[in-house]
């Protein structure tokens, strides 16, 4: 194929970081690109990456052509909008290849040319936001996880100048990211900033206007986990490009398990599709382990493709907020310590397990010794009923297989070419996929004439071990000419041609510079009321609000709380939870409105069956 007229859509996969062991064992996984928080101003404050770890992870990841974007995606107060433009341009001349960010003040402040992606914080589920983002030089945006397939694939058509971003695993917020002031209301720490206390992984009661309780001490607004590989293909095929994994508080096994697992469905993808699809960056992929995303944390899962009055999918797990992992089988019998289970797995001394018990709890134990393939000692005496379902949270067999330091390996196959001459040495290192680069490196010397068969086998070992570097010789030619070529001196010939590609690599993936921000058009200025839900907490923003709009910008909820502001904007709905969608034809029986309660506080529930959207509103 002709390199300069290849019109194949890069898919890339993006992996989360909360550190650079974690960002290095996504690169190992197969990841296109990782994202990593800058060490202040982002959304997972607790992980916030040095800016020599950022730096290390961006020569690491150049070299495959993968990328590495920052999160910068917290709102700013007006004393942070120095130091944040500071950081920016620090970020910029260390190598970083995209921003991801929330407050549009950004846009105010003298940034450096590094390219700007929307975090889903901008609340981009609408053509209007996605247009908008678009003429303002966004090269790509992060799609609210409440999309469907269908809603997806409209939008694409909207914004072809704008890369689409989605997130197909992990942890799902339940309210709209972006517009979720719960954490702040209740507690003082802002969502927006970084520092959610996670209310919707609280229990709460459910309540109706006489106090009715309707259901108690519930994890109502605790999401299952995202897991959208069944349907990746049709979120290609919709428009998606970038295939977000989120996880940056996740440890290293979990985000070098996920992201194995979704590089060989997406590679699977592309060469059934080669002719409209590629790679986005470079390397094959050795995996020690088979990747199962149900081994790694989960609260079990769902693809969260709502649709209105679909009524089919519990989206919560009441019981617990914690990890369910994959279902083993079932109990048949207790005896003391002794539990006797009917299951197709293999279990392991120390491997966690978990069941939910009769009054709806979630109860955990630990395999204390396998006594054979149906039998384990637990720690204590244990009085599970008969048929219940065991799952495991820890399977410690896994686990070990996925903290060896080998688990994953990439590689770039390289072919050699060693040319002796008299007076030179000459290696050449090349690939020949569809990158088509090579290096020469040569070295001085003084051969004599061979006066035996020379060590061929011996000399292609010495140059094909390439252990420790990013390559993996698949085949060496020889030109010796007949001259005796010493082993000795080959080493630092090899050593001098890695470290030439090295070079080349990263400069042939060096960061590209942002394409700058177009005149705004007329037709895509905003037209609705710029509320609280803006999020416009300094005097950049209100600048870069002031050309989008006429309207009176209204501070954020962090600067001036609202009344009767929507805490929560949520598509899941608890009262079809409970059965009684208005889509249905059941009349429900409980006065309202409904609230929730967490301890001596209510929250009011209302139920906007014209855009199916559940709101929380403090009581």
């Amino acid at each position: 194929m002709d390199k300069s007229s290849d019109r194949r859509v890069p898919l890339e996969l993006l992996a989360p970081a909360g550190n650079l062991d974690t960002a290095l064992a996504a690169l190992s996984a197969g990841a296109d690109a990782v994202y990593v928080g800058a060490p202040q101003f982002s959304a997972r404050k607790a992980r916030g990456v040095s800016i020599e770890d950022i730096s290390e992870i961006c020569r690491n990841a150049h070299i495959f052509g993968a990328k590495v974007y920052v999160a910068l995606n917290t709102i700013l107060f007006e004393k942070e909008l120095k130091k944040s433009e500071r950081l920016i341009h620090t970020l910029y001349a260390i190598g970083c290849d995209a921003l991801i960010i929330q407050d549009f003040g950004l846009l105010s402040l003298d940034l450096p040319p590094i390219p700007l992606h929307a975090s889903t914080q901008c609340h981009n589920c609408s053509i209007e936001q996605l247009q908008l983002l678009q003429e303002l030089g966004f090269e790509q945006a992060v799609l609210a996880r409440e999309l469907s397939v269908e809603e997806t694939a409209d939008l694409a058509k909207g914004v072809p100048g704008l890369r689409l971003e989605t997130f197909i695993h992990g942890a799902l917020c339940v309210s709209y990211s972006g517009r979720c002031y719960m954490s702040q209301a209740v507690t003082g720490r802002s969502a927006n900033r970084g520092e959610c206390a996670q209310m919707c992984r609280m229990a709460y009661d459910l309540v109706d206007a006489k106090e009715k309780v309707i259901i108690k001490d519930s994890y109502l607004l605790s999401l299952k986990d995202l897991n959208r590989s069944r349907i990746l293909p049709d979120l290609i095929k919709a428009g998606v490009t970038s295939f977000k994994i989120e996880g940056r508080m996740k440890s290293a096994s979990y985000v070098r398990n996920i992201t194995a697992y979704y590089r060989q469905l997406l590679d699977a993808f592309i060469d059934a599709h080669s002719d409209l699809y590629k790679r986005a960056s470079l390397g094959a992929i050795n995996y020690r382990f088979t990747p199962n995303p149900y081994k790694s944390f989960n609260r079990s899962f769902t693809e969260y493709q709502l649709s209105k009055g679909n009524m089919s999918e519990a989206l919560i797990v009441p019981e617990s907020p914690k990890s369910m992992g994959e279902e083993i089988g079932q109990v048949r019998k207790c005896e003391g310590a002794c539990v006797f289970i009917t299951t197709k797995q293999a279990l392991h001394n120390g491997d966690g397990l978990c069941y939910i018990t009769p009054e709806g709890k979630l109860f955990g134990l630990r395999v204390n010794r396998v006594l054979d393939a149906q039998r384990f000692m637990a720690a204590e005496k244990m009085n599970i009923p008969k048929g219940t379902l065991l799952w495991r949270n820890m399977d410690v067999a896994f686990e070990k297989a996925l903290s060896q330091e080998n688990a994953t390996e990439r590689t770039i196959k390289v072919t050699l070419h060693l040319e002796a001459s008299k007076e030179l040495l000459k290696l050449t290192m090349a690939i020949k996929d569809e990158l088509s680069m090579q290096v020469t490196v040569a070295q001085h010397t003084t051969l004599d004439k061979a006066k035996r068969e020379p060590d061929v086998q011996r000399i292609e070992e010495t140059l094909t071990k390439l252990g420790g570097t990013p390559f993996t010789a698949v085949e060496c030619q020889l030109e010796l000419n007949g001259f005796f070529v010493p082993v000795s001196q080959l080493g630092e010939l090899k050593r001098r041609a890695v470290a030439a590609m090295e070079r080349s690599l990263r400069l042939r993936f060096k960061p590209r510079e942002r394409n700058y921000m177009r005149p705004i058009q007329m037709e895509h200025l905003i037209k609705q009321p710029l509320t609280y839900a803006y999020n416009i907490a300094n005097s950049a923003s209100r600048l870069t609000y002031s050309y989008l709009s006429d309207k009176v910008p209204q501070e954020a909820y962090e600067l001036t709380p609202v009344y009767e502001a929507a805490l929560m904007t949520t598509k899941h709905c608890l009262r079809r939870h409970i059965g009684y969608c208005t889509q249905s034809s059941k009349k429900m029986p409980y006065e309202e409105p409904l609230y929730l309660r967490l301890n001596d506080r209510l929250f009011r529930l209302s139920f906007d069956c014209s855009d199916c959207v559940m709101r929380i509103y403090q009581a």
